[in-house]
């Protein structure tokens, strides 16, 4: 006579060992997939930004001459500069979340970056347009990148603020 409780406790072995294979592959198969994913939306996104960055061509003019003003260039060239600056944000953003890493950035942008931060157009356009250096958090973490001292950003907007009455002051200090 057949045992059936020996045979369904058999039958659930196999079956559990089975579906277990089964998950650990469906796993890795996703993983695989995710990473790979992962690799083509991170090269779609320095393939866009490259792009983005070429079609900002006037803003090389500037870059180039920097000891022009804000106000004497003309309206072209002011809208690629801000172009140029809103891709550098937007690269800032992505190695923020961690798409790009450091040594994308460093490969891809590094010299653009440090060739714009280098011209000290930056610190005009912030000023000529009226802007405030706390706009541009996402451009800290590109000057880190290339070993420069972001503070400078910070003091130049915080030196922009009013001071506070000097009542408060010394209420502050009691």
């Amino acid at each position: 006579m057949i045992d059936w409780n020996a045979v369904e406790a058999a039958r659930a072995t196999v079956f559990d060992v089975v579906r277990t294979a089964f998950l650990v592959v469906a796993g890795l198969v996703a993983y695989v997939q995710l990473r790979e994913m992962y690799r083509l939306r991170r090269l779609q996104t320095l393939s866009s930004f490259n792009e983005r960055l070429a079609r900002c061509t006037k803003a090389n003019t500037w870059i180039d001459k920097p000891n022009l003003n804000w106000g004497e260039l003309d309206s072209e060239i002011k809208y690629d500069y801000q172009n140029y600056i809103a891709v550098f944000e937007d690269i800032g953003a992505a190695r923020k979340i961690g798409l790009l890493s450091h040594d994308d950035f460093i490969a891809s942008y590094g010299g653009r970056f440090m060739k714009l931060h280098n011209s000290g157009t930056l610190h005009q356009f912030i000023d000529g347009a009226g802007l405030c250096a706390d706009n541009f958090n996402h451009l800290r973490i590109l000057l880190k990148d290339i070993g420069q001292d972001d503070r400078a950003y910070l003091d130049r907007a915080r030196s922009q603020d009013p001071a506070p009455p000097s009542d408060q002051l010394r209420a502050a200090s009691a």
